[in-house]
């Protein structure tokens, strides 16, 4: 069961100097000289107490996307935080396009995660939440433990590229119209023949047109390029599905160039929506990822036990919102 967290009261601030948990300038902050915050030998173990997974999903989806992580890894005893992005899921879905900029999302993604982040942190992101895990790793150095990136393209910044959706430049209105065309359009891209995936196919894309429209167009990042995952310095895993059609091997292949040290690995028969494909060939990759090196292990308690473990949590500036049309 995902329950739904419904009093994140995280002060986002300003866009501009997006802020730490200790309420820190981002280009300022330090964190505290304490053991509490010393990374550990690649002999201890974190458990359950002191680690959780973030999961970012990519644009059009929502938190169930994640549903067969959610059961593998809940199973597995690990505290989860799953958030649905603006516009996505439970979150509200405001009509200002600015609300969808990569910088806001960003920011609601840095306040759910300073306001539930312990002492080991790991961050998994799919497509455009990989973006978001990346800036993650390079920002909070010392609070993100390993990275995971699935199908997240190459180290290239972010600008507005439709590609197949080029209908996003028609008006709201008469995009509208079309959904069915870009669902099918998407599909065909993002999954591999006719199987049956873990989770239905229609929740990775089911989204109003006009946040699609917003939420493409908002993906400006002009830092994000090889330099810039050149300076992560994170145990980090790439997983790729061979026959993803929305991003190609060269670009994950680059991606594995730039990281130092990170290792890629290849689901065959499985396209861009790999863990809903593949789910228990990606669980198993993420799982030994996590008993790798400095070991990150869940407690293996029942999922009933712990009901608050797991967060769908609403994206902090959609709670906001929410409460200012009130």
């Amino acid at each position: 069961m995902v329950a739904t967290a419904s009093g994140v009261d995280v002060d986002v601030g300003a866009k501009n100097s997006v802020t730490s948990g200790t309420g820190a300038e981002d280009e300022e902050y330090k964190m505290p000289e304490s053991p509490y915050f010393s990374r550990t030998s690649s002999n201890r173990t974190a458990n359950v107490n002191d680690a959780v997974i973030f999961f970012l999903h990519g644009v059009g989806g929502s938190s169930d996307v994640w549903l067969a992580q959610i059961d593998y890894f809940g199973r597995e005893g690990y505290e989860l935080v799953v958030p649905d992005l603006i516009g996505h899921g439970f979150s509200c879905a405001p009509s200002n396009a600015k609300a969808y900029s990569f910088n806001e999302i960003l920011a609601d993604v840095f306040a759910v995660f300073d306001k539930y982040c312990k002492r080991h942190n790991i961050i998994i992101g799919h497509s455009y939440g990989t973006s978001f895990a990346a800036v993650l790793a390079r920002k909070r150095p010392r609070w993100v433990t390993k990275l995971i990136m699935i199908n997240g393209g190459g180290p290239t910044p972010l600008s507005p590229e439709p590609g197949l959706f080029r209908v996003l430049t028609w008006p709201i209105c008469m995009l509208a119209c079309f959904k069915p065309l870009l669902v099918c359009t998407f599909n065909k891209s993002a999954f591999h023949g006719s199987r049956k995936t873990y989770v239905p196919k229609e929740k990775a894309f089911d989204v109003p047109t006009y946040v699609f429209k917003y939420t493409m167009n908002g993906q400006v990042w002009s830092e994000g390029d090889f330099e810039y995952h050149q300076w992560l310095n994170v145990p980090t895993l790439l997983i790729f599905g061979t026959e993803d059609e929305l991003v190609i091997l060269e670009q994950e292949l680059e991606m594995q160039r730039a990281i130092f040290g990170s290792r890629l690995e290849l689901i065959e028969n499985a396209s861009h929506m790999v863990m809903m494909e593949e789910p228990a060939k990606v669980n198993k990759l993420i799982h030994d990822f996590l008993l790798t090196g400095r070991r990150v292990e869940g407690s293996n308690s029942k999922l009933d036990a712990r009901k608050e473990s797991v967060l769908s949590l609403k994206s902090v500036k959609s709670l906001k919102l929410t409460k200012s049309m009130r």
